[in-house]
């Protein structure tokens, strides 16, 4: 939900008193004729009662007796004090700013080459121009972002044009005069004391007149001054509901309402008169002058999403007065839904929308190195292709070169240029043809000899080459930043060693196990629950159970365990299977099945034994027990297959690609049939990742959107879940991809044992490759001299990002596991970002990683200024097209400009609020007066020496 940007406006209150059980005359007639008949029976009792006594005494008690009675009366009648406040709304103008990547673009190159962006212009208007100035006289201003969201950024309150400051906030329910409240202590003041004078003075007179004065006036003089000072203390404290009765009656301080009334009382009220603040609960506007526009509006969005934008603010605004919309983007809509669904709203709620283009209809002459990929890791004496895209605008026909260089970026390496691996000449197309470029690395080395390595006790050997590709780009290119790409390499010199555990030989068993037995890069073991004793097996090892010591399990970097029964391992087993996981960074793949996953999942008699293996999933899964199994088999015996819905994290990570590229993956991903069943589960744990979805509309609707591929951290290792054995149906369109599919992710999971450097510690990041703008979690295991997880209170990691600069990252200990630390970095830059984290044991030795960020294809196809779509926005509301900021901008201009948003100022009037303090004060004090006249007539009586 947005803010509604409801700024400060101008508040009236009064209030009012009113009979809560008395709407209307005829709500008189029963309590009135009891009343009427009490007070009848009281006068005839009364004057029976007295006809000794003098007249003077009769009416005394007889007035004491009916002001009980009508004291009660008012009780009955439920007075209620009541506040109500007049309200003046504040014309209000919502400015969009347009904060996705291509408004980073410049149109015109500068002396440097680079150029004045987009996002500059906005900027330098937003931080030093007239504009919101100009538009602050007369409206409050909104000032939000937009690109793959949309938030607020400041709220700007209209210019204050009166002369005088606004009065100091005082009791909001208070009646009563300063004068007033002085007469009122006067009063009380006098009343106590003519009773204190009665109650010394007359023992005096009394033993003076020989004892024979009759006592009942003094008493009854000495009762009316208390009742005098007690009623003009009530009327005070009535008066002042708010306020201690004690500041009231102090005349040295003067009364200040609100800030007199203890806090805890104030938030204990059920209702009560309402604090004076910002109209729909927004406190405090911000000062134009704070705001850093440049991080407000850095171009980091990988997606224009106008109309959801507009749709979502105007939705917002519908009961607000807004006089307008005013949009400032390049226009490039490319994302969620079209410009009609936020025209036809906006006319709906009658809201003009002004549009300001900025960009250009032409596209600056560049040359572009759009994409490069490589393999995230490598083994010694093996070959890999790195490729790259180009993409040229106004070059078309000509020729340029492209260098592919590696060095090593080890820590304490030389930062030289490197290594040349490679020249190539290409021919650049048509504006925005993609030309793509390869180099084959052959036979890459690990360095070992030169010392080029980083080894831990028993772990791999392992270098890091950084690898550049650059275009010797023409002088007539305006952006040199888009020439350059780099791309890390991990060169790891081991065999990658796996287990399979499978409750049954599944087809996707079979194909995985003779698949990774022909890879000359891994060793592969294989635990078949069905399997008869001696049973001969494509694998290195065939098991006759699950390892039975942490030493046999720690042998292996990945387990892959289809459907399995978990409940055939023992308590010890399972504990250091977790430990395997979340010490020793294992790599774990599960999937589920039909047969034994939803079984051993909400098994009773096992569900203490299996608390751990359940923690191990992503997933949460069913409680119920029947319910679950019978949807489960279900939901595994489609009669149609569904593909699968990758999420924008499935899309963008490179261990879920079937081809050379983002783009190419996802279209062959498309063209997959799908899979037929799926594991119903609730969703996914706290900070799981999803990656993929079932995409059965029908299920969405049931049970929400299943979840099927799905990942976590779990301590120092990897998690992956897949919702079914189904992913050997994708060699229906290419044999190939099956292997490339479980050869990356098998790689990925088991990234932390493949690439443990050091056995002092481990270096991990959630992902390795992400958009501009996208956050990457990191996570350091670490270890002392002896092997211990090494424990302190932060530790300090070195980020350098595409440009060089060094950060410095703090990471914090994860609570659950000691030694274990993790933190987050955002990405704001397109490039490689280097992690180095220096063991802090002396040993001299440098954990290191990297990440990739990327931009958006969406973004870079579509840059140019869309004038067709901005004026149908504006036209379509009644609202105008402007041509760039300077179309807006000076005095004339400006004048014109802001003279298209009317004023509709609104004033409104709050219901009256029932002031539950005042309530509670009025019955205290009701109660007191009426206890008062029964007291002072017993009293009487009591003197009179009646029965």
């Amino acid at each position: 939900m947005f803010s509604a940007a409801a700024l400060l406006a101008d508040t009236t209150t009064r209030t009012t008193v009113a009979l809560g059980r008395i709407s209307s005359n005829a709500d008189w007639l029963l309590p009135g004729a009891i009343f009427a008949a009490l007070a009848m029976f009281i006068v005839v009792l009364y004057l029976f009662d007295c006809r000794r006594l003098s007249a003077t005494a009769a009416v005394v008690l007889i007035s004491l007796r009916l002001a009980a009675a009508l004291g009660l009366l008012l009780l009955y009648a439920e007075p209620q004090w009541r506040s109500e406040r007049q309200i003046t709304k504040n014309s209000r103008v919502l400015l969009l700013a347009d904060t996705s990547r291509s408004m980073g673009r410049s149109d015109a190159a500068g002396a440097s080459g680079t150029g004045t962006t987009r996002s500059d212009l906005l900027i330098a208007e937003l931080a030093g121009g007239k504009l919101l100035d100009e538009l602050r006289k007369t409206h409050d201003i909104v000032v939000a972002r937009f690109d793959r969201d949309t938030s607020q950024i400041v709220m700007l309150e209209k210019f204050d044009t009166s002369d005088s400051a606004a009065p100091p906030v005082t009791d909001a329910a208070s009646s009563q005069s300063p004068q007033m409240r002085q007469n009122l202590r006067n009063a009380a003041a006098c009343g106590l004391a003519l009773a204190l004078l009665c109650v010394l003075t007359y023992p005096l007179i009394w033993l003076l007149a020989g004892r024979n004065l009759t006592p009942w006036p003094s008493a009854l003089l000495a009762a009316t001054g208390l009742l005098v000072g007690a009623a003009a203390i009530a009327w005070l404290d009535l008066g002042n509901p708010h306020t201690k009765i004690s500041r009231l009656l102090d005349v040295s301080e003067p009364v200040v309402g609100w800030l007199d009334w203890d806090e805890q009382e104030l938030e204990e009220e059920d209702e009560g008169v309402a604090k004076p603040q910002a109209v729909d609960g927004s406190l405090a506007t911000t000062p134009a002058e704070s705001v850093d526009w440049s991080s407000a509006l850095a171009p980091q969005g990988d997606e224009t999403r106008l109309g959801d934008a507009l749709r979502r603010w105007i939705y917002d605004f519908r009961n607000a007065p807004l006089s307008g919309i005013i949009v400032i983007t390049d226009g490039g809509l490319n994302a969620g839904v079209d410009g009609q669904a936020a025209i036809a709203l906006a006319k709906a709620e009658r809201i003009k929308i002004f549009c300001i283009g900025m960009g250009s209809l032409d596209r600056p002459v560049n040359v572009a190195l759009s994409n490069m990929s490589a393999p995230a890791r490598a083994y010694p004496g093996d070959s890999f292709e790195i490729t790259g895209i180009v993409q040229g605008y106004g070059l078309k026909g000509r020729s340029i070169t492209v260098e592919l260089t590696s060095r090593d970026v080890r820590a304490g390496a030389a930062q030289g240029g490197g290594r040349s691996e490679g020249v190539q000449q290409i021919t650049l197309g048509d504006d925005g043809q993609e030309v793509s470029i390869k180099f084959e690395v052959e036979n890459v080395s690990d360095d070992s000899a030169s010392g080029d390595s980083v080894s831990g006790d028993g772990g791999p050997t392992t270098s890091r080459r950084l690898y550049t590709l650059k275009i010797d780009a023409p002088k007539k290119d305006t952006n040199p930043r888009d020439n350059q790409r780099q791309q890390l390499v991990e060169i790891v010199d081991r065999t990658n060693r796996v287990l399979l555990l499978a409750g049954g030989p599944t087809r996707e068993f079979r194909f995985l196990r003779n698949m990774l037995h022909r890879d000359k890069r891994t060793t592969v073991d294989v635990f078949l629950q069905t399997a008869r004793e001696g049973i001969v097996q494509d694998a290195n090892l065939v098991l006759d159970e699950f390892p039975i010591s942490p030493t046999e399990l720690g042998e292996y970097d990945a387990l892959v365990a289809f459907d399995f029964d978990w409940r055939v391992l023992d308590q010890g087993q399972i504990d250091f299977l977790e430990a395997w996981v979340a010490e020793q960074a294992g790599g774990l793949i599960v999937v589920a099945g039909p047969v034994y996953t939803s079984a051993w999942a909400n098994d009773p008699n096992e569900r203490r034994k299996l608390t751990k293996i359940r923690d191990l999933y992503p997933v949460r899964f069913r409680s119920s027990v029947s319910n679950f199994v019978a949807a489960d088999d279900d939901r595994f015996s489609r009669t149609e297959p569904h593909p699968i819905e990758f999420t924008r994290e499935g899309l963008q990570s490179p261990f879920l690609w079937l081809g050379e590229t983002a783009a190419i993956s996802e279209k062959l991903w498309a063209s997959f049939e799908g899979v037929y069943g799926y594991l119903s589960v609730e969703g996914v744990k706290p900070g799981a990742t999803v990656y993929g979805y079932f995409d059965d509309p029908e299920a969405a609707a049931e049970l929400g959107q299943p979840v099927y591929l799905a990942e976590h951290f779990f301590g120092a290792g990897r998690v992956f879940y897949l919702g079914s054995g189904e992913l050997w149906r994708i060699r229906a369109l290419d044999e190939a991809f099956f292997d490339k599919f479980y050869t990356k992710l098998i790689r990925h999971v088991s990234q932390g044992r493949l690439l443990r450097g050091s056995r002092h510690g481990l270096l991990l990041v959630s992902q390795d490759r992400v958009s501009v703008g996208g956050s990457v979690e990191v996570r350091a295991h670490l270890k002392n001299a002896r092997g211990k997880p090494l424990v302190l209170e932060r530790v300090e990691l070195q980020l350098i990002d595409p440009g060089g600069s060094p950060q410095t990252l703090t990471l914090s200990p994860e609570g659950a596991r000691p030694g274990l630390y993790q933190t987050q970095f955002t990405a704001r830059k397109e490039g490689l970002y280097r992690l180095e984290l220096e063991l802090p044991i002396g040993q001299n030795e440098i954990l290191a990683t990297s990440v990739q960020a990327t931009v958006g294809d969406l973004e870079r196809d579509h840059s140019l200024r869309n004038d067709k779509l901005l004026r149908e926005i504006a036209d379509g509301t009644k609202g105008k097209y402007f041509v760039g900021l300077e179309s807006v901008a000076g005095e004339k201009n400006l004048q014109s400009f802001a003279a298209q948003f009317f004023d509709r100022t609104e004033t409104d009037h709050e219901p009256g609020v029932l002031d539950r303090l005042w309530e509670e004060k009025w019955m205290r004090w009701a109660m007191v007066f009426v206890v008062s006249m029964l007291s002072v007539e017993w009293l009487i009586r009591r003197l009179l020496k009646l029965a």
